[in-house]
């Protein structure tokens, strides 16, 4: 195989890796990992570079190979922020939109500059020998070519400081970004020299995309591994907690069912409307009701029969003023059964503070009323049966004595009328 096919075949290898990897990378893109837009802008960068570098060595033109070789020079500083943006992102440190924005405008009025200008590139146009012995046309650089090459340094140099005090790559993404990074550098550097025909070496940056490429990819693909990783062991965590915790809220909730059910007093439950969600069996034994499913979502508050014995109006209460309530009552149910009963009725909020409904504590009072009934009219009965009979109003006169009485009397004990009749004189005054 000749030479220049040789150096065809490279660059256009080099050209389709750099423009599978910007449509890669931009495909992959997304806002929380910058890092990929970044790439795709390099990838295309490089794209574009090694398009002027296959028209300079396979045209014969000079004023092709002029423009070539200005195309090939106004795509550094293009390289040199892409670099910096992708080091930036791999350091958890990416440019905001008001910086990128910047960025990329002054390195576009760079790169613009650069083109146009005759103080990078020359109209001098020799012949000379690429890496694999082809040869080719050659533009001599002007004077402010020498820029480029602090311009590279600095923005290396930069980009592998921060990956170095970056704490969000490990030590082997630190040495596969760091060793692609200097590769591309230093070719980078030899390449500006040798278009300054400082050295005679052959131009080789050609190769450096295939280097830094083939080294970033692998940091990304180490990356994209590491998170994987990671985040299939955080679900695994996450999905073991979750099933922790929705193991105790399946005992917790049994648990509160069953003293929900179990509990000696009757409990019941209103939406925000009055109707009623849930009730436990000792509700339903003390209403008298054949069973729960026909106590559960009746409309308790828009009962006319409770409104009129005054539960109703407990509950209704205590849900339009957010207040707990307390009454006692008598009603007769629809199920014919008669209770004295107590209720205690709070209402539940939702974590905004809004009332979404009531709970009602409901106690039987009929047998407690009967036995204070009974007890009350068994002391009254005990008081009435120990207290002595009424004795009759006594007079102050004293009674006369037993000769008195005979002289009094008569016979029999019967009055006489001249026993009377003496008497009645002597004690009067």
């Amino acid at each position: 195989m000749s030479p220049a096919a040789i150096s065809d075949l490279s660059l256009a290898f080099g050209m389709g890796m750099a423009a599978t990897l910007a449509l890669l990378h931009l495909g992959f893109y997304r806002r929380a990992d910058p890092v990929h837009a970044w790439v795709a802008l390099w990838c295309a960068t490089t794209g574009a570079y090694l398009g002027f570098r296959f028209v300079q060595v396979g045209t014969a033109e000079p004023a092709a190979a002029l423009t070539a070789a200005r195309g090939l020079a106004s795509t550094a500083p293009l390289l040199a922020l892409s670099a910096v943006g992708m080091a930036r992102a791999l350091a958890d440190k990416p440019f905001g939109w008001r910086a990128w924005s910047k960025a990329g405008a002054l390195a576009m009025v760079m790169g613009l500059l650069i083109f146009l200008s005759p103080w990078f590139v020359e109209g001098q146009v020799s012949s000379r020998l690429d890496w694999f012995g082809r040869e080719h046309l050659a533009v001599s650089t002007g004077p402010a070519m020498g820029l480029l090459l602090p311009m590279a340094i600095l923005a290396f140099g930069y980009s592998a400081s921060l990956v170095m005090r970056s704490p969000a790559l490990n030590v082997v993404d630190r040495q596969i970004f760091l060793g692609s990074l200097t590769a591309y550098a230093l070719i980078a550097v030899l390449s500006i020299l040798s278009a300054m025909r400082v050295i005679d070496a052959p131009p080789t940056t050609e190769f450096a995309p295939l280097v830094f490429g083939v080294g970033l990819n692998t940091l990304l693909v180490s990356r994209h591994r590491r998170l994987q990783h990671n985040l299939e062991s955080s679900v695994q965590a996450r999905t073991r907690e979750m099933r922790a915790t929705h193991d105790q809220l399946v005992e917790s909730e049994e648990r509160y069912r069953r003293l929900f059910e179990n509990a000696p007093i009757g409990v019941i439950a209103l939406d925000r409307e009055g109707s009623v969600v849930a009730a436990n069996y000792q509700l339903v034994a003390m209403i008298g009701a054949p069973s729960l499913d026909g106590l559960v979502g009746q409309d308790l508050i828009g009962n006319e029969r409770l409104h009129a014995s005054g539960i109703a109006g407990i509950f209704e209460r205590c849900i339009s003023r957010g207040e707990p309530q307390v009454g006692e009552h008598h009603h007769t149910f629809r199920w014919g059964r008669t209770t004295d009963l107590r209720i205690i009725a709070t209402p539940v909020r939702d974590a905004a503070g809004h009332v979404q409904g009531a709970l009602g504590i409901v106690e039987d009072l009929s047998e407690r009323k009967a036995w204070r009934n009974v007890s009350a009219r068994a002391r009254s009965s005990k008081r009435w049966a120990s207290s002595p009979p009424a004795s009759p109003t006594r007079s102050t006169t004293p009674w006369p004595t037993c000769a008195a009485t005979s002289r009094c009397c008569g016979e029999n004990g019967r009055p006489s009328a001249r026993g009377s009749a003496e008497t009645m004189l002597r004690r009067a005054p």
